[in-house]
């Protein structure tokens, strides 16, 4: 009599992403700290619609912006540098490490969860802005370009800071040069700069954010600039994060 011995099954990077994100996500949704981090965008997207009414199509996509950028800033950098650095001290990396499970699936299955937010939150606070009776964008295709491409680039730069970032409480020190990079890329801000200094800060990658933003409901405008140096920053930024994670910390 022949027996037949079944196959063991065999995982594909699309099932262990799932799995590895369907428990980022339990995680991350337990932590009450983290979701007050994410529901601060929204916030503000509340108070930029407050403020909204009946104001001109130039500072309509200057209300939009904050938003934006916060949701950036706390739902995608913050989120994904806390869970890493919080995985890594506690040897989880590690032991997924040991598994089925590639470097690419780990990383990324950290990241889906904050993108995911961060496009939810972005698509809530422009709902409210629309719901007030805010002009639609005139251009929306540009948003997305702006959101997605910069929620890669908040992933890829969560990770490099990462690897600075002992554990969950340090990363309120190491993040504060991003946060800082962030809010000064509103265009209010960079106008304010003289000349020189204006035409460099356009070739940070949340400043082309903002501009795809503002440009999206203002129209018109140069855009390609902008694009390219938001796709550069985030090929850069991923390429790098992912490359050198730390996956463990120093003993």
């Amino acid at each position: 009599m022949t027996i037949t011995v079944p196959r063991p099954m065999t995982s594909t990077h699309t099932s262990r992403i799932i799995s590895l994100t369907r428990a980022e996500s339990t995680q991350m949704l337990r932590n009450k700290t983290l979701l007050y981090m994410m529901s601060t965008p929204l916030l503000m997207g509340l108070v930029m619609a407050f403020l909204g009414k009946d104001v001109e199509i130039i500072n309509t996509a200057l209300l939009f912006e904050m938003p934006t950028l916060f949701a950036l800033l706390f739902c995608a950098y913050y989120l994904v540098l806390s869970m890493s650095t919080t995985r890594r001290d506690e040897k989880v990396l590690k032991r997924l490490r040991t598994g089925e499970s590639t470097d690419t699936d780990i990383l990324v299955s950290l990241g889906i969860g904050p993108v995911l937010a961060t496009i939810g939150t972005v698509a809530l606070s422009g709902g409210i802005l629309l719901a007030v009776g805010v002009p639609v964008p005139d251009n929306p295709l540009l948003l997305l370009v702006a959101i997605p491409f910069g929620t890669v680039l908040s992933w890829g730069l969560a990770l490099l800071t990462s690897i600075i970032t002992r554990n969950a409480e340090a990363a309120q020190m190491t993040s504060m040069p991003l946060t800082l990079i962030i809010l000064l890329s509103q265009k209010g801000l960079r106008d304010l700069l003289p000349d020189t200094a204006a035409r460099i800060a356009e070739f940070t990658p949340y400043a082309a954010v903002s501009d795809l933003v503002n440009l999206s409901w203002a129209g018109g405008g140069e855009y390609l600039q902008p694009i390219l140096v938001l796709v550069a920053w985030t090929a850069l930024c991923s390429w790098a994060g992912m490359t050198f994670m730390k996956w463990e910390n120093d003993r």
